[in-house]
């Protein structure tokens, strides 16, 4: 049995890992949004592929946002672990209000004004649609067809809002508890099969409002749950023990929400088919989050040097690699190939593009590590008395 300091250390480094490995898989997530036969995007290739809609999003659509915001959650257990309160929402502002700023008012919009030369917008320079883009704001928020919109920084938007509203509820679960945040949940969660109910009330969350079909209520309980779970072992020991069953269930439960989305072919009604779709995600969902943080919590905790690198650039990945995606991909879709290679060719595209900008630009300046999130003293280097120069603790 791992002691509280070996469990919190590999939490931390599934937190880092983790984290690194899904981000990575929105590369071929975003790129096959390109070729989605269902919903409308940036840029669309003239052919479309429901194979690789199953392959890249329908399969990964369910867990792969939750997963980033359950740890999230986690990470933030351990961060209130070191810092105040103050502490903490100065950290906020600096992570994420900053980035977010920066990125709705220079990051996003190429997108947004590519999908309004792709979808037939009245022709006009790039700066002369920024001025009605910030001028006239409208639209759903997607921005598909050239509305404002804060695109995929909705993660960074939600994450901020989540942060600062749950932080009372959270300081008050560590007071209260005195380092151990869920007594009485863990106690409940311990016994058989309860870590299988959580999905009821994530199914309640959906009836909330979701503007731009991005629901904050479901997301601020999974962030919640991640929190919650890092906070006392025995709900670390109650994710190992069930992690079989939970592929298990996850398994078949995504099968049946394939099978059913399959089947039914108006998503516009509110409609049995409906109600059952979106009461099987929500148990998807959270069987496939118990799987993949078991399963993680065993096959990473370990590190290497790439993985390390890239722990640290995945924040600034994050950030620009929709647009890079968008931008490669205009140009790509007009090449006359198959889906699968101009998929090939974008996503192996986007992931150089998008390094090579981190590597080459973002991580070299303070001012620019400071508009991508990332710590700005950890680009000062200090020399030893023979001249050899010293890395900051954490520096690749």
């Amino acid at each position: 049995m791992f002691t509280n300091s070996v469990m919190r250390i590999v939490s931390r480094q599934l937190g880092r890992e983790g984290r690194s490995l899904v981000i990575l898989l929105l590369i071929p997530f975003h790129t096959a949004r390109i070729f989605d036969p269902f919903e409308a995007n940036y840029v669309s290739n003239g052919q479309t592929s429901r194979g690789m809609f199953e392959v890249f999003i329908g399969v990964t659509s369910p867990w792969i946002m939750p997963l980033l915001f359950f740890l999230a959650g986690s990470a933030t257990w351990l961060a209130l672990e070191r810092r105040s309160a103050g502490e903490y929402l100065a950290e906020r502002v600096r992570r994420l209000l900053v980035p977010l700023v920066f990125g709705v008012l220079v990051v996003v919009p190429p997108q947004a004004y590519l999908g309004w030369v792709t979808h037939g917008g009245a022709s006009t320079s790039y700066f002369g649609f920024l001025a009605d883009y910030f001028g006239h704001p409208q639209g759903d928020l997607t921005g598909y067809t050239g509305q404002f919109t804060p695109a995929h920084l909705w993660f960074v938007l939600y994450l901020l809002i989540i942060s600062a509203v749950l932080l009372p509820l959270l300081l008050f679960l560590r007071r209260r508890h005195e380092g151990n945040a869920a007594t009485g949940f863990a106690r409940f969660l311990s016994r058989p099969g309860a870590l299988f109910l959580l999905p009821i009330p994530l199914t309640v969350a959906l009836a909330a409002p979701s503007p731009g079909g991005k629901n904050i209520v479901f997301y601020a309980l999974i962030f919640f749950l991640g929190y919650l779970f890092i906070g006392d072992r025995r709900l670390q020991l109650v994710l190992d023990r069930n992690r079989y069953v939970a592929l298990g269930l996850g398994i078949v439960a995504m099968a049946g929400s394939r099978l059913i989305f399959s089947m039914h072919a108006d998503w516009s009604t509110f409609s049995l088919p409906s109600i059952l779709y979106g009461l099987l995600q929500s148990f998807n969902t959270w069987f496939w989050l118990v799987a993949l943080v078991a399963f993680g919590r065993r096959l990473l905790n370990f590190s290497n040097r790439p993985l390390r690198y890239f722990s640290q650039a995945s924040y600034p990945f994050y950030i620009i690699h929709q647009t890079v995606i968008v931008a490669i991909g205009y140009y790509i879709v007009r090449w006359n190939l198959g889906v699968w290679p101009k998929f090939l060719v974008i996503a192996a595209c986007s992931f150089v593009v998008t390094m090579a900008l981190y590597d080459l630009v973002i991580k070299r300046t303070p001012a620019t590590r400071l508009l991508f999130g990332l710590r700005v003293h950890a680009l000062r280097l200090g020399r030893s008395k023979s001249g050899r120069t010293l890395k900051r603790p954490g520096e690749v």
